[in-house]
């Protein structure tokens, strides 16, 4: 079915011109159940919408839950500027060198070396730009709740800008 609708899709695209996306879902009992699945599909094709890279052509539910509930979190968080660390926001106003650094450092777990990688810098600027980023904070990039809180603040900063 996937593959029939990548198919479909492309070729509408590729004849027509048609920028098309389409969510599957999974098979249901009966129609009962349809208003549930309409609203699920309606999330998925919202978030594509907001971030279209995030997203397929075609996908399906479970592909995409893990997306859309990063999606509905962070837009939440992003709404409610108390929700978001105002060190976040003022290092975003001051700084873009050290939020690249920090988004690539929390992408990446704090792997020092991937992060330089994806920085194309050496793996000490990241080291010393990590140690600068926990000075101007004042928090420790080692304490996983501060880890998340920073990516979701930072998420949502983004969105913003």
């Amino acid at each position: 079915l996937h593959s029939w609708i990548r198919g479909t899709v492309g070729a509408l695209r590729t004849e027509l011109g048609l920028q098309l996306r389409a969510v599957v879902a999974a098979p249901l009992p009966g129609l009962a159940g349809l208003p549930a699945v309409r609203a699920e599909v309606d999330r998925v094709l919202d978030s594509a919408e907001r971030h279209p890279e995030s997203f397929g052509a075609v996908t399906s539910l479970a592909e995409a839950h893990t997306a859309v509930l990063l999606d509905e979190i962070v837009t939440m968080v992003g709404a409610d500027e108390r929700l978001v660390d105002p060190r976040v926001r003022d290092l975003h106003a001051h700084d873009p060198v050290l939020v690249q650094t920090l988004r690539a450092y929390l992408d990446s777990f704090g792997d020092v070396a991937a992060a330089a990688a994806q920085l194309h810098v050496h793996p000490n600027t990241v080291r010393y730009r990590a140690r600068r980023i926990e000075t101007l904070l004042s928090t420790s990039l080692a304490d996983p709740d501060v880890r998340l809180l920073l990516s979701l603040g930072l998420r949502a900063t983004e969105r913003m800008s």
